[in-house]
This record gives structure tokens, sequence and C-alpha cells, in this order.
């Protein structure tokens, strides 16, 4: 898979105007909830969280991104597939962890 998934975490209006701006998006919008993952096509996929400590709704977001990014390469989750996407998780999350520069948007 090539692409970038990228994650934001800060206020919901917030979010949505850098979103919309650095994308050049004509709609992108945060709901009343505490994540969202957005997925304008499988290259390009866009994570929001409201708090990043809040791994609950970041792994469930993230989980979001993984069926988006293993999807577009074919690979359906099931039984014989189901390292296939824990592996991708670790990674995923492991990374976005390790980031240490993060600021809200």
């Amino acid at each position: 898979w090539r692409g970038e998934v990228c994650v934001f975490h800060g206020s919901a209006a917030d979010t949505n105007a850098y979103v919309l701006k650095k994308w050049n998006l004509e709609t992108f919008v945060v709901g009343d909830h505490a994540g969202q993952c957005y997925s304008q096509d499988p290259s390009h996929i866009l994570v929001w969280v409201e708090e990043l400590a809040d791994t609950a709704v970041l792994v469930h977001e993230l989980m979001h991104a993984i069926f988006a990014m293993l999807g577009s390469r074919g690979l359906v989750h099931c039984d014989g597939s189901e390292e296939a996407y824990t592996y991708t998780m670790s990674d995923l999350l492991g990374r976005v962890l390790a980031h240490k520069d993060w600021k809200e948007v």
C-alpha cells in the first residue's frame, strides 16, 4: 500500500478549517463525536481524534483507516487475513504514539 495516513487532534472546528484549507477539500466535516476517519480515496486517509490521550477512540479510528488501506488492495478481513490487519494496527499505532511533535490543529 502506498499512501498517507494523517492523524489530527484538537477541536472539531479547528480541524475542519485546517483540513479543508490544506487538502483543498470541498467537504470534510468532523461531527459531534470523539473521532472520525475520512478517506476521499484509499491513498489519502485522514484520522481525527478530539483527545489524543483517548486511546480507545484513536484505535477505533485507526482500524477504519486500516480497513480502507488493506481493503483497497483487495484484502478482505477474515480469519486468513487477521494477522495482516493486526500487524498493520501495531505498526500504525506505534508510529502515531511515537510521534513527538504533536500540536493541536
